[in-house]
């Protein structure tokens, strides 16, 4: 499950589906999301466990290869199903001078704003994947720590087909 506080990211850093403390968490949506997955960008983030869980196994798409035989990202809210296609994968430090804000675009003001954030994260993508959204497209990032440097964020982008 994907759970959703409206007031604050934090809540369910170390809360479960019950509520209660646990150390890993349990997947989030941003708070400024909907849950209905109808934002420009529906950002969910989780730890990335070294016992294997929650987020760990994104961090398999740093290999190329890895993408190559998994593309497509599946995510089902009450009201459908969804599946997207990744276009790319990156990594930033949070806190440092180049960091890529991927965090702060949910809705896209103009289709240059859309256009802008998209090219950035295909800038910035390990390697190449052929796809490039298009305004109008709704797109879901998918943000774990990488423990490669202090701060460091593994991120996934997908395009909903």
């Amino acid at each position: 499950p994907v759970l959703h506080n409206t007031q604050s990211n934090a809540y369910y850093l170390h809360r479960g589906i019950d509520r209660e403390y646990s150390s890993s968490g349990i997947p989030f949506l941003d708070y400024q999301c909907k849950p209905d997955a109808s934002n420009d960008n529906t950002i969910i983030y989780a730890h990335n466990m070294r016992n294997g869980t929650m987020f760990h196994d994104l961090l398999n798409y740093k290999d190329k290869s890895f993408y190559d035989t998994h593309k497509i990202i599946m995510y089902d809210t009450l009201q459908g199903t969804g599946e997207y296609e990744i276009f790319a994968v990156l990594r930033t430090s949070v806190g440092s001078k180049n960091e890529f804000k991927y965090y702060g675009f949910i809705d896209a003001k103009t289709p240059k704003e859309f256009d802008e954030f998209v090219a950035t994260c295909i800038k910035q993508s390990l390697y190449k994947t052929d796809i490039i959204p298009v305004y109008g497209d709704k797109l879901i990032t998918l943000s774990t720590c990488s423990y490669n440097t202090n701060n460091e964020r593994f991120v996934v982008f997908g395009r909903k087909l």
